[in-house]
């Protein structure tokens, strides 16, 4: 009896250290699991990028600038494997709804849409970032039914990228009758001067 005895206090230590050692690999299994979804949500996190666009566009002899943006862009095709971000836009691309155009003057955004925009050949701006070299960054630009390359002025970090270029509505996009719409219609207020030239700030950092 003795020995049944012993037998099964042995027996149920061996399982009892079985289960024991079970539940530790199952705790850490899952701890593994958690800790793996968390660095991967992170890393994502990590890779979601913020950007800008702001634009200035110019009226009376003096040139007196007007300032405003998009609130609808959306990026596309970044690399999101590589960690500068130079490298995560290279090749990337971009689309601009031009109907989101906001200047913080609804009655100069209203004539700005019908005027402007609604007499482009797309209600939609789009672009690619093409390369990265030192202080100068190629943007292709799609406006107006035109492709044309932009060459921008950049100032980068590993997380951040800054670009000052500008373009002519008329010489690059050929939006003449975009333009000659938004001279007529802001004729007095621009004093009979609308300039062509449009300067453009674009940031992105992530």
């Amino acid at each position: 009896m003795k020995k049944i005895g012993f037998l099964i206090c042995a027996l149920t230590l061996v399982f009892g250290a079985s289960c024991k050692q079970s539940e530790k690999k199952e705790a850490s299994e899952v701890e593994t699991e958690v800790t793996t979804e968390v660095e991967t949500s992170a890393k994502k996190e990590a890779l979601v990028l913020n950007d800008s666009l702001r634009f200035t566009a110019f009226k009376t002899p003096k040139k007196v600038g007007v300032n405003g943006t998009f609130t609808e862009i959306n990026l596309s095709d970044y690399n999101e494997d590589k960690s500068n971000i130079t490298d995560i836009l290279t090749g990337a691309g971009f689309s601009i709804a031009t109907a989101s155009v906001n200047s913080g003057d609804p009655a100069r955004d209203a004539k700005l849409k019908t005027f402007f925009f609604d007499n482009l050949a797309s209600d939609k701006i789009s672009g690619t970032f093409k390369s990265f070299d030192g202080e100068k960054a190629v943007v292709e630009l799609q406006m107006n039914g035109v492709t044309k390359d932009v060459t921008f002025d950049a100032h980068t970090t590993d997380s951040e990228v800054t670009l000052k270029g500008s373009i002519d509505m008329i010489e690059d996009f050929t939006a003449n009758k975009a333009f000659q719409a938004i001279h007529e219609a802001c004729k007095v207020l621009h004093e009979d001067k609308t300039w062509t030239d449009v300067e453009l700030y674009i940031s992105v950092s992530k």
